[in-house]
């Protein structure tokens, strides 16, 4: 609740044309592109599912309300998020969470970058073991996130939610070109580069 009023003071509003499923019947993981840190915040206050989210260490000193003891809120932030580092780094926590029923959010882009900025996006290669049947992998695209640093209360900005599973969006396509090519099309990149090992 706090967050959601938190963005809604902020300036930020949403649709979800294809919304974050409200239920659940397996552990699922959420995959976005990371464009700004508070952004695996908005995707878990706009969620009717509890969530994991990566969070950058910076915004654990982030002062959200004036006068309002920051150290309350990053304390329960630290509760439900892990630390937001490249994702081999991380690769091992997130299947430990996954196996223990938790469903998660996870950034599968190098670093900060968005379509209007980059035509092409940085994927990490890795993500592919997060494929498995008794997962549900989500790709989620938070269209015109790119805006957020323009928005004020006097001046919102709308957010568009697209929550849709990873191999509706690849139309099942075997790993290569064309399936990684389906997933930067979804996020509106015109161009992937895929990071191995």
């Amino acid at each position: 609740y706090f967050f959601s009023q938190y963005f809604h003071f902020r300036g930020i509003d949403f649709y979800a044309p294809h919304p974050i499923p409200p239920t659940l019947n397996k552990p699922s993981v959420f995959l976005t592109n990371r464009i700004n840190m508070f952004q695996a915040i908005f995707i878990f206050a706009m969620s009717k599912t509890p969530l994991i989210i990566p969070l950058d260490p910076i915004i654990y000193s982030f002062k959200w309300i004036p006068l309002f003891p920051a150290s309350l809120i990053n304390r329960w932030l630290k509760r439900f998020s892990y630390p937001d580092t490249p994702f081999p780094a991380k690769q091992d926590l997130i299947h430990q969470l996954l196996n223990k029923q938790y469903s998660i959010v996870a950034y599968m882009n190098e670093s900060y970058c968005s379509p209007k900025e980059s035509p092409k996006i940085n994927i990490y290669g890795s993500i592919q073991t997060l494929i498995k049947p008794d997962i549900n992998c989500y790709l989620v695209h938070l269209g015109g996130w790119d805006r957020y640093s323009f928005s004020t209360v006097f001046e919102p900005i709308m957010i568009c939610v697209k929550s849709r599973l990873l191999h509706k969006v690849t139309h099942s396509k075997p790993v290569g070109e064309l399936y990684w090519g389906l997933i930067a099309h979804y996020f509106q990149f015109r161009l992937i580069n895929v990071l191995r090992p």
